[in-house]
């Protein structure tokens, strides 16, 4: 199966978030504002409960953060990039 089967051009996105909680706030926002039947407070907090659990940050510059929701049996993609950067678990 290939990736580029789940991800859309209006789904790839400039953020202008520098924080995590803002950038993946845009992510969300995006997923939901262009797919049909999407509740940004439920995907929302099903990415929250699950970066509660381990972060998704695999490696610098790099995060994939992701939910399983009851009764959505299509996944999607939503890609980030950021010019500055996303501070994401900094300590």
């Amino acid at each position: 199966m290939l990736i580029n089967r789940f991800i859309s051009p209006e789904r790839i996105v400039l953020l202008q978030a520098t924080k995590k909680e803002a950038a993946l706030d845009e992510l969300i926002n995006t997923l939901c504002a262009t797919t049909e039947g999407l509740d940004t407070a439920v995907i929302s907090k099903a990415v929250w409960e699950r970066e509660a659990l381990f972060s998704t940050r695999i490696a610098p510059a790099i995060a994939v953060p992701h939910a399983q929701l009851p009764g959505i049996q299509t996944s999607y993609i939503v890609v980030g990039k950021s010019q500055d950067g996303v501070q994401y678990d900094a300590k």
